[in-house]
């Protein structure tokens, strides 16, 4: 019934409208509110009809809601993308599985984050929160998907190390232009004394060995080549995607 009132809705979303647009009083819908639902659990069973033997990614990306109130939950300065800086306000961590086949994110769930003190009581730091989202969630999480997709912000060793350790999930994210990455030495390791031999250099992200990348994908615009490399910044063996965009005569324009 809640469903279908809010999509007759034309104006607010609150529970005075829900009211004139139902039977039911405003005070039953904000009893009905206080209770717990589990949506998570709700909107993978609606994705289990929708999305059936299709293959599916997890993602998870925090955004910004602008909160002028004082007695909103967790108001705190988040970073806004639109603005380019941190403004007062929510931010709600959104989990998502994106069809591959229909091309589309159906949501699952949206988590508030804490506010500054809250999480300083807890003894966490924001990526602390983050990564216990996915922890907690894995167990779901898993019926459908083993990858889960972030931006550039969630390529840090602790986000990275806690995900993988405490859930199946591999993590699918982006690393800077500038990225600290070395070549794996594959060679004949030295019989003499010393630590055997494990990286081959620093890979140059402008110009990098193609005897070594192996391509993966071509088309009209762009080239993708993979390769296993060692990640400095993550401390772990990772495979890299790098994608070149080409433009007039097949020149690279950027990566």
């Amino acid at each position: 019934m809640i469903f279908s009132c809010f999509l007759s809705l034309r104006n607010r979303y609150n529970f005075m409208a829900l009211q004139r647009h139902s039977k039911h009083n405003e005070k039953s819908f904000r009893l009905q509110f206080e209770k717990r639902f589990d949506y998570l659990e709700f909107n993978l069973s609606l994705l289990s009809i929708a999305c059936m033997d299709e293959p599916l990614v997890i993602a998870f990306d925090p955004t910004y809601l602008p909160k002028s109130g004082t007695h909103s939950p967790c108001i705190d300065r988040f970073w806004s993308g639109c603005s380019g800086r941190a403004m007062r306000g929510q931010e709600p961590g959104g989990l998502a599985e994106v069809s591959l086949e229909h091309n589309t994110a159906f949501h699952l769930e949206a988590v508030l984050t804490p506010d500054s003190d809250t999480l300083k009581l807890k003894a966490q730091t924001r990526i602390d929160h983050y990564a216990q989202i996915i922890v907690d969630r894995a167990a779901q999480l898993n019926k459908c998907g083993q990858y889960l997709a972030v931006d550039a912000y969630f390529s840090k060793e602790k986000f990275v190390r806690t995900v993988t350790e405490k859930t199946d999930l591999e993590v699918i994210g982006k690393l800077r232009c500038d990225a600290n990455l070395k070549y794996l030495y594959k060679g004949k390791q030295s019989s003499g004394r010393g630590r055997p031999k494990k990286y081959d250099g620093k890979i140059d992200m402008k110009k990098i060995d193609k005897r070594r990348f192996k391509k993966c994908y071509q088309d009209d615009q762009t080239t993708i080549y993979e390769l296993v490399v060692w990640s400095v910044q993550l401390k772990r063996e990772i495979k890299v995607a790098y994608v070149e965009w080409h433009g007039s005569n097949n020149k690279k324009v950027r990566y």
